[in-house]
């Protein structure tokens, strides 16, 4: 039986009011009464998933950041962080600090160093030098935002000529170029959290987009919305964030599997 299941947050858990369908959560309470398991995967801040859990707990574990911080929720402690080398993150700050917006996330925030965001889930930071030198070792990824996709291509080429120890992901959607530590990818957190736990990979249910996870995992599954090569990939399809697809395949899954 699959014991760990590991769910994307947004365009996957969350809907488009970014809430949880109440049955959803009451199932995830069966579900970890059950001795399952339940571990979010999001590419956002600590603070930002710890948010949904604080009136009705369901989370077990969290990977954030991209898979540059894993957080054990019950416990209250680190499982495993990886942050960007201090050296790479006053290099792409003192580069791009007037050619778009930077946000830095670090343990728990996501936090704007240069303009104005009226995104709750923002902290704006008046005095970013201050806040480095408090931080410098806890930045965990960096959002670079662009005025137009354009610029992404631009800058994106002088990226990748400073040869720094990074990751680097785009999304064209949002005019925005991510960064992560070069050994970091979502896939090498959840082994981490495995190792762990001691637990293998084929223990997992995986509902999201990670194209590693889902070619490694025993059960992946990815919404019907879903780009098609991510579907040939799947071991299963479920509805979209909107028609509760997560509640919908975990309740077949495991009624199946008694």
């Amino acid at each position: 039986m699959k014991d760990f299941i590991v769910i994307d947050f947004d365009n996957t858990l969350i809907n488009d009011e970014e809430e949880i369908p109440t049955s959803t959560i009451v199932l995830f309470d069966e579900l970890r009464r059950e001795k399952k398991k339940l571990v979010i995967l999001t590419d956002s801040c600590l603070n930002r998933i710890l948010y949904y859990n604080y009136s009705f707990p369901f989370i077990d574990y969290i990977i954030s950041s991209a898979g540059s911080y894993v957080y054990d929720v019950v416990k209250e402690k680190e499982v495993y962080k990886k942050n960007i080398l201090v050296s790479n993150v006053n290099k792409i700050i003192n580069y791009f600090y007037d050619k778009c917006m930077i946000y830095l996330t670090d343990k728990l925030n996501c936090n704007l160093i240069n303009g104005d965001d009226n995104n709750q889930d923002v902290v704006i930071i008046n005095d970013y030098k201050a806040y480095l030198n408090d931080n410098k070792s806890s930045i965990y990824k960096i959002d670079l935002v662009f005025d137009n996709n354009e610029s992404i291509h631009k800058y994106l080429d002088v990226l990748n000529s400073f040869n720094l120890k990074i990751n680097i992901s785009v999304d064209e959607n949002n005019k925005t170029i991510s960064i992560i530590h070069e050994d970091i990818s979502k896939l090498n957190a959840v082994n981490k959290l495995l190792l762990k736990t001691k637990k293998s990979i084929k223990d997992i249910v995986y509902i999201g987009r990670d194209l590693e996870i889902l070619e490694n995992v025993g059960v992946g599954v990815v919404s019907d919305n879903d780009v098609s090569y991510l579907k040939t990939i799947a071991t299963d399809i479920t509805s979209d964030c909107n028609n509760k697809g997560v509640e919908k395949f975990l309740s077949k899954y495991y009624e199946a599997n008694k």
